[in-house]
């Protein structure tokens, strides 16, 4: 199958790298768009307006900006720090995972993360995971469409192709979303079977973190996937992995643009 989808390197697939290292690497590979994964504490000194002339001036766009952590035990006020910085880099997308018990109070603070970014172009790309309180693309996708049925317009869901699997769901679930109901897609590939693991929120968040492999190379049904989207939605390859942990950023992100161009050949 040809290719049409833009093509971003996540951040977690060289998450060792510096932005302005990120910026550079992205570019050298050949991707059209980077996400960035910022730490407010840790990343105090970086400039966002320096940093958003950079990926201009490299001709790239920032896909995703990581990540908001939806917890009962954060006021949301804590947010706000990483709203500013949103503001200031203009992703398309600021990713959001829930550990709320309560929907509802997912929804309150989604419609309240969009309203705020609203302004500046950016939308809330709500990722669901098997070891957080949103485990299900069925549970985010109903949580969205709360959302911007109370006002949220700006409210995708992200479907992590690892997560997908892992959290019991397929490719085929994806045939009933409507536009505006997924953001983009993250793909990667696993040699290993769920198993028990599944039901191991540990053991699911180890492997998401470690275990990955780059599209093509395992046994995830990434083709029935991708064909499940509009041919424009971005695709952006995530691959945190032990096996690569050795090997520069350079390394890997061109190792990512060989595999997804090896995947659509």
């Amino acid at each position: 199958m040809s290719n049409t989808h833009p093509l971003s390197l996540a951040a977690a697939t060289i998450l060792d790298a510096d932005h302005v290292t990120a910026v550079d690497v992205a570019r050298a590979a050949g991707f059209d768009a980077l996400g960035l994964r910022w730490d407010v504490a840790a990343d105090r000194e970086v400039s966002p307006e320096r940093l958003r002339r950079s990926i201009d001036d490299a001709g790239l766009r920032l896909l995703d900006l990581e990540v908001v952590r939806l917890d009962p035990n954060t006021p949301f006020d804590e947010h706000r720090r990483l709203i500013e910085i949103a503001a200031q880099l203009r992703p398309a997308w600021l990713v959001t995972v829930s550990h709320h018990p309560d929907p509802c109070r997912t929804r309150d603070e989604l419609l309240l993360l969009a309203e705020s970014i609203a302004p500046f172009g950016c939308s809330i790309s709500l990722e669901f995971m098997a070891f957080t309180a949103i485990a299900t693309l069925a549970e985010a996708l109903s949580i969205a469409a709360a959302a911007r049925a109370d006002g949220g317009h700006n409210i995708g869901v992200l479907v992590d192709a690892l997560h997908l699997d892992r959290s019991g769901g397929a490719p085929a679930d994806l045939r009933g979303t409507s536009d505006g109901d997924l953001s983009y897609l993250q793909l990667c590939d696993v040699l290993t079977k769920p198993s028990r693991a599944r039901h191991d929120p540990e053991q699911l968040a180890f492997e998401a973190r470690n275990l990955r492999r780059f599209p093509g190379e395992g046994t995830l049904p990434l083709a029935d996937l991708v064909a499940q989207v509009p041919a424009v939605m971005p695709l952006s390859v995530e691959v945190q992995s032990r096996q690569w942990a050795g090997r520069s950023p350079l390394a890997r992100a061109h190792h990512a643009m060989t595999t997804i161009r090896r995947f659509f050949e």
